[in-house]
């Protein structure tokens, strides 16, 4: 652990109830209670199945027939081992066939439709727990637990019920550890607390586990309180991996005046810990669509500062999760709160993808934990969050705020299509803000990216672009004395400066601020680190900044130790500029480009013919057959291509892409084409790519220093060239304004010009190589005639 964080014991870190053996011998049982109305049942309520069980030694289970109605309920289980299953048509059933049993607590007292105390493991199964209504100051509306062991929900719904503190379910651990699982199908829906914990609040010596698909705490409110979702107190703590019901996330649609989605908060009984994970690599744990009309619309943290002295944290650490569609007055996503007595910050922190500075009883991996596969795009998102009051107003806040006492460390995380005034803003945090290898890209702000005010910001590998900034003059700001160390990194905003610094920069070091690609250097330290260049992302507008091989970016800097990856999982430092090892190989930003990345950007036509000008629309369009990506394809009618006697269109190159040379020497052009697939045309068009070398245009425009064409076989079916197109390229020719058009095409065929025939083509796999000095035949498996 960090010496930083200074925490106070917590009561359930010591040991871990181990579920295992339960599990086991959950369903080895020493009577089975049946309940339902016919003859074959034991009892006709719930109630007198439970005491009967109570007074058997031993695990009991009870069998729940839906020939019954089980209407205002108000049950109690003190300390005992119990199976309370729904789902059985009648007494005489052996299997749970049918429905969820509805308990229903309308009606009845002003009290929790189930109330457990003591210890021992409750396992409910196949239930829909609603119309709970403990008002007033009572807790849990659906389900209230005082006391320790286990309460497992498997299948069950708790749903539609009210209380002052958890709506859903009030969960305390007290005389020892206490566990609240929720299995697969297990939802807590549209409950309502007055106060906190509108799904579910938990305290006490507890911890909460939702680990299972098909679970999701839903629709809840806390009217006038913390925790729309979820309530978190600390000694408490919560392992969340669910990737939600279906369509929904884990902690989804929720509302509260201070974490919309789940508020993690300590109030001097110990520090409170939240871990969010995956556990199914395709789709990452997720907080969603929650709003706080105050704020932290995902999350809200608070710790507490004692009187005498010290604190009790508060603790969110994401590993693979999405964040997404929250809405906040201030702090959409997340929000640190501040605590504190006589200038002592209780701390709040926020880390993502950095490891936790609590690391839990055990490792996320001993739960689970399967890192999200390549290339979900959603997985480490923080996207869409809007900051906005409760009549949908926009406001000035932060997507990330984080007071006094507030820390986050974030690392591998995109933030993107957000909305407010700041991606991030912090102040006297004292820890600090560490971001690492992150993208803030393609956001609607209405002031600057990042804002601090007397504190420390650590920026390294990261990529801050194409955000729209409203008035602000500048992206990074702070408002008094702060420290910054920035490296290694592209910020690119043309129109606005990089920094401003109030106190005169007098903490700016070219020692700290080094190897940034910016789009204005005027306001970062002298020195030979820094360059003003456009960093010449691949796509922009599919939030693709990956570097094209042109990019001033790569190559950029000095090698780091260890054995990191950029943000899409590909390994950093890889050198892609021609010639021996150099001292500079680390390419800046986020991404890091590989050698084997295409010169030219979808050459395969993936998808789409995105990135190629499209010069004939009519006549051009994107193909799904080819290579399994797609290709391009050009078609013109017969009555347009040809009469007797003359031609009208000989040939048409129908898409264009201007490529920027990175260096000189020599390159190859090389394509796949087909003209006819079948023998049913006697004299084929040929498929062809055209090149135009200008060395002084950077946007391929004006007369061609030199072209060629490379020509494919006119053969049924599908053809490589016989040879590529060579481009040499001249180091005394080469500048930085050297470029090459590409250009697919078709042209027809001359051999019959009586017959009239459209013109067709289709074109794949464009390839634009280079070739090292020496090796001038094979390149990254590249050879002749393929």
């Amino acid at each position: 652990m960090d010496a930083r964080f200074i925490y106070r014991p917590n009561p359930i870190l010591a040991a871990v109830i181990v579920l295992a053996a339960l599990v086991a011998h959950r369903d080895v049982l020493a009577l089975t209670f049946l309940v339902g109305g016919d003859g074959a049942c034991d009892y006709s309520s719930i109630q007198a199945a439970i005491n009967g069980a109570a007074s058997n030694p031993g695990p009991d289970g009870i069998h729940v027939a839906n020939n019954a109605s089980y209407t205002q309920q108000a049950l109690t289980i003190g300390t005992q081992d119990l199976i309370i299953e729904g789902g059985y048509a009648t007494c005489a059933s052996s299997t749970p066939a049918v429905a969820n049993i509805v308990v229903n607590g309308a009606g009845g007292a002003a009290a929790p439709v189930l109330r457990i105390s003591g210890s021992g493991v409750r396992d409910l199964r196949n239930l829909s727990i609603r119309g709970g209504d403990s008002t007033g100051t009572n807790y849990g509306g659906g389900i209230q637990f005082s006391g320790s062991g286990d309460l497992i929900l498997r299948n069950v719904a708790v749903t539609n019920n009210t209380s002052s503190y958890g709506g859903g379910i009030y969960f305390n651990g007290s005389g020892g550890a206490a566990i609240l699982t929720l299995e697969t199908d297990t939802v807590i829906l549209n409950n309502t607390a007055q106060n906190s914990g509108g799904g579910i609040f938990i305290n006490g010596s507890s911890r909460l586990f939702m680990l299972r698909d098909r679970t999701t705490v839903q629709g809840n409110t806390a009217v006038n309180g913390d925790g729309g979702g979820i309530a978190l107190q600390g000694p408490a703590r919560a392992d969340i991996a669910s990737p939600g019901y279906i369509n929904f996330g884990a902690i989804t649609g929720n509302t509260a005046m201070r974490g919309g989605g789940i508020a993690i908060f300590s109030t001097g009984d110990g520090s409170a810990s939240a871990r969010f994970f995956g556990v199914d690599a395709s789709r990452p744990v997720r907080i969603n669509s929650n709003k706080a009309s105050n704020s932290g619309g995902a999350i809200w943290l608070r710790g507490y500062a004692f009187v005498s002295g010290g604190y009790d944290s508060s603790e969110a650490c994401a590993v693979d999760a999405l964040i997404d569609g929250n809405t906040a007055s201030d702090g959409a996503a997340v929000y640190t709160d501040q605590d504190s007595f006589l200038g002592q910050n209780a701390q709040s922190l926020f880390i993502m993808n950095r490891g936790c500075s609590d690391p839990g009883p055990e490792p996320i991996q001993a739960l689970g934990r399967i890192a999200c596969a390549t290339g979900v795009n959603s997985c480490n998102f923080i996207a869409n969050n809007r900051n906005a009051n409760a009549s949908g107003v926009e406001t000035g806040g932060a997507l990330l705020r984080f007071n006094p006492g507030g820390y986050m460390a974030m690392q591998g995380t995109v933030l993107t299509g957000n909305v407010g005034g700041n991606a991030l803003r912090g102040a006297d945090t004292l820890l600090g803000i560490d971001m690492a290898n992150t993208l803030i890209v393609a956001n609607s702000l209405s002031s600057d990216v990042i804002r601090l005010a007397n504190d420390h910001l650590k920026l390294t590998d990261s990529t801050i672009a194409n955000n729209i900034n409203g008035g602000a003059t500048h992206l990074i700001r702070f408002d008094d004395t702060g420290e910054l160390d920035m490296q290694n990194n592209i910020i690119w905003q043309p129109g606005k400066l990089t920094l401003l610094y109030p106190g005169g920069g007098q903490n700016l070091s070219s020692d700290d601020i080094r190897y940034n690609v910016v789009s204005d250097v005027s306001t970062l330290p002298q020195g030979p680190y820094n360059i003003q260049a456009d960093p010449r992302f691949i796509d922009p507008e599919a939030v693709n900044y990956g570097l094209r091989i042109s990019s001033p970016a790569l190559d950029f800097s000095p090698p780091v130790a260890g054995n990191d990856l950029g943000i899409d999982g590909r390994p950093r430092d890889q050198q892609v500029r021609p010639g021996p090892p150099r001292a500079l190989v680390r390419d800046v930003g986020a991404l890091e480009r590989q050698t084997t990345d295409p010169y030219l950007i979808n050459g395969t036509y993936d998808v789409s013919l995105r990135l190629w000008a499209n010069n004939f629309p009519d006549y051009t369009r994107w193909s799904a057959l080819g290579d399994g990506s797609g290709s391009t394809e050009m078609f013109i009618p017969g009555d347009q291509t040809g009469e007797p006697g003359g031609f009208q269109i000989a040939s048409i190159y129908g898409l264009t892409q201007c490529f920027a040379v990175p260096w000189p020497g020599a390159y190859t052009l090389s394509a796949r084409g087909l003209t006819r697939a079948d023998g049913s045309v006697n004299f084929p068009d040929t498929a062809t790519v055209n090149w135009r070398l200008r060395f002084n245009s950077p946007n391929c425009t004006g007369p061609a220093d030199a072209e060629g064409d490379l020509y494919l076989p006119s053969n049924i079916g599908w053809n490589s060239p016989f040879a590529p197109s060579s481009i040499a390229i001249a180091t005394s020719s080469w500048n930085f304004q050297t470029t090459l058009e590409i250009s697919p095409g078709v042209l027809q065929n001359f051999s019959d010009p009586a017959i009239q025939n459209p013109l067709y083509a289709r074109l794949d796999n464009v390839v634009l190589r280079y070739l090292d000095e020496g090796d001038l035949i094979f390149r990254n498996g590249f050879e002749i005639g393929n």
